[in-house]
C-alpha cells in the first residue's frame, strides 16, 4: 500500500463539502450581481463580484485536488504491480501518461503531505524507491557495500521517509540535508 486511503477519503470529503459552499456561492452572488448590475453602487457591486469569485476559486481548487488524488491513484497501480521495488521515471510518465515533471512534483508533494507512504524518489537516478520492496541492491546504487541492508529513516530535516544502507551516509533528496544510518 503506498497511498494514505483514510487521509485522502477525508481530505475530498473535506473539499466536497467545501466545494458544495463554493458552488451554491457561486451561482447566488452571480445571480445578485446580475441582478444589482443597474444599480449605481459601485463598491456593492465589487463587493459581490469578490464574494463570487472567492466561491469559485473553492470549486477550482477541488477540481484540482481530485485530479491530484486521481494521479495518486494511477501510481499507486503501478507500485503495486511492480516486484523490485525499483521504478524508473520514465516507466511511470508512460504508464501514468503525465509529464515527467509533473508526476515528480506532484509525488513529492504526496509524500510531504503524507497522502503517499513507503515511497521515495531518487532524484539522482531519476526513479522511485518502494521502501518495502527493495530488498537488494540495484545498479543505481554502485559505490555503496551491496553485504549492507537498507533501512527506513525519516530525514530530520524535512521528515521525508528514506531508505539507505545500514552503516552509509546519504542525503535527503527534499532537504539536501547529510543523513548517517547508524544502527
Amino acid at each position: 500500500m503506498y497511498s494514505n486511503s483514510t487521509k485522502i477519503s477525508i481530505s475530498i470529503c473535506i473539499w466536497s463539502f467545501l466545494m458544495v459552499i463554493g458552488a451554491v456561492g457561486t451561482f447566488t452572488f452571480t445571480g445578485v450581481f446580475c441582478e444589482e448590475l443597474g444599480n449605481s453602487d459601485p463598491v456593492q457591486l465589487a463587493l459581490f463580484l469578490i464574494f463570487g469569485a472567492g466561491c469559485f476559486s473553492l470549486v477550482v481548487i477541488y477540481v484540482r485536488k481530485l485530479m491530484f488524488f486521481a494521479t495518486i491513484s494511477k501510481l499507486e497501480r503501478i507500485f503495486n504491480a511492480d516486484e523490485d521495488g525499483y521504478i524508473p521515471l520514465d516507466e511511470a510518465v508512460s504508464e501514468t501518461g503525465e509529464p515527467g515533471v509533473k508526476l515528480i512534483k506532484i509525488t513529492r508533494k504526496a509524500i510531504s503531505r503524507r497522502y503517499m507512504i513507503n515511497l521515495n524518489y531518487d532524484a539522482a537516478n531519476k526513479a522511485f524507491l518502494l521502501s518495502d520492496k527493495v530488498k537488494e541492491a540495484h545498479s543505481v546504487h554502485s559505490g555503496v557495500p551491496e553485504d549492507r541492508k537498507f533501512i527506513g529513516i525519516i530525514c530530520p530535516g524535512c521528515a521525508a521517509n528514506l531508505k539507505v544502507r545500514l552503516k552509509t551516509s546519504a542525503s535527503c533528496p527534499y532537504c539536501g540535508r547529510e543523513i548517517i544510518a547508524s544502527e
